[in-house]
């Protein structure tokens, strides 16, 4: 029996909240709001498995873990926001020439198969 693709990333996806959330719990992480950072993480993570690696998902995937980081380092006092948004537009950029000098997708096929007309 195979394992389900979705189970696993769902379980996994399950210990990684409930760790952060014990760590919370535990004063061992800053006061912040998790949820938001959360969401632009997750956000990159689908980008992977909707669309598997390509072209766009590497610049969308990697720009929202991109900006899951700036977020929990603006919340940490580490950056500010001036600097934030700048830092992503830059990341954006290098993300688009990474993209520029990736290979081509590869075309998905679609097989249309064409049923022959009923003969009288």
């Amino acid at each position: 029996m195979t394992p389900s693709r979705p189970l696993i990333v769902f379980g996994v996806l399950t210990i990684a909240f409930g760790g952060l959330w014990l760590l919370a719990q535990l004063q061992m992480l800053p006061d912040i709001n998790w949820l938001w950072s959360g969401f632009l993480a997750v956000c990159g993570v689908l980008c992977f498995l909707a669309g598997g690696i390509s072209r766009a998902s590497v610049v969308m995937g990697l720009w929202f873990f991109a900006a899951a980081v700036t977020s929990v380092m603006r919340r940490t006092g580490s950056l500010t926001f001036e600097v934030e948004v700048p830092v992503l537009v830059i990341v954006l950029g290098c993300l688009l020439l990474l993209a520029a000098v990736m290979p081509p997708d590869k075309p998905r096929v679609v097989v249309v198969t064409q049923v022959p007309p009923p003969t009288a």
